[in-house]
């Protein structure tokens, strides 16, 4: 099975991709902060796709219905990258951290399961029903810890877990999109034309919301780490899209294997947290991990 492979390096992406989102987003707006890092995307997705001989295909071979969904996706994107740095700037990132990755997965299953119920369901299976439904209990459970915990996310304004979870949505919903309508687009060129539209509809938003002067917020060494972010970013994208893309790939199994970098990260950090912090840490990595493994057992059985 291809797309497994395709989906545990869509996952070391997306490990590298948040850890370098940290340290990218902090001191400038989420308008800024995605134009820069979708500028980067463009170019890093247009070598890909000359590298891979598909410049032809940029345009020529894209049916209406498929530049409609291409569209869709690119706002889709556009709206997840604004929410999720605005969301970021807004919280503890003990806190974000989590909740984006357990969210992500929990609203992309849940979209799964609403447009494709036969499919990852297993044709109504009652035991896989049963599985993925469990899975989704966990995982909500796990974001729930989140939220109250005051450990992780002491805050009293939480108004940032909204722009998270539009986000998350907004996320879930481009996987939703690609295994739907576009599987016989190639990833790289979906990517390219995606991030073309993100950058389009940034600078818009920048524009209107007169953020301009925010660049001189940033440094060499900030664009540094939004190109570097942008690099595994754009590998995230074209690897996640390539294991989607495959007629027998299992969305439940990809989602999970993507979100599994969050519980390999959490517990490499796990060590430098305060006692009080591993305790509420580690409830939260069992939750979702028991939450992975019954909606990766559903996808198999």
């Amino acid at each position: 099975m291809e797309y497994i492979l395709f989906a545990f390096l869509a996952m070391f992406s997306a490990g590298a991709n948040a850890i370098f989102n940290k340290f990218a987003s902090v001191k400038t707006t989420s308008s800024v902060s995605a134009l820069i890092k979708s500028s980067f995307m463009v170019i890093a997705c247009f070598v890909v796709v000359c590298v891979l001989g598909h410049v032809q295909g940029l345009y020529s071979s894209l049916t209406k219905e498929q530049w409609l969904f291409i569209a869709i996706n690119g706002l889709l994107t556009s709206v997840d990258w604004i929410f999720y740095f605005a969301a970021m700037k807004r919280s503890n990132l003990e806190a974000f951290t989590p909740f984006n990755e357990t969210a992500q997965l929990f609203f992309g299953n849940i979209l799964f399961l609403i447009f494709m119920f036969s499919t990852v369901t297993n044709g109504n299976s009652p035991l896989t029903i049963t599985l993925y439904c469990g899975g989704l209990a966990f995982l909500l459970i796990a974001l729930i810890a989140i939220i109250f915990s005051k450990k992780l996310n002491p805050q009293v304004n939480k108004k940032w877990i909204i722009f998270a979870i539009l986000a998350a949505l907004s996320y879930a919903a481009t996987s939703l999109v690609m295994k739907l309508k576009l599987n016989d687009v190639s990833s790289d060129v979906i990517s390219f034309h995606q991030m073309t539209i993100v950058f389009g509809i940034s600078a818009i938003a920048m524009l209107i919301k007169r953020e301009w002067g925010s660049f001189k917020e940033v440094n060499f060494k900030g664009y540094v780490v939004y190109f570097i972010a942008a690099i595994f970013n754009t590998m995230l994208m074209i690897f996640r899209y390539q294991a989607l893309s495959y007629s027998n790939a299992v969305p439940s199994i990809i989602n999970v294997i993507v979100c599994l970098e969050f519980v390999l990260v959490a517990l490499t950090t796990i060590f430098f947290k305060k006692k009080d912090d591993k305790i509420i840490t580690f409830i939260v990595i069992i939750l979702v991990s028991v939450g992975m493994i019954l909606n990766m057992l559903s996808g198999i059985l």
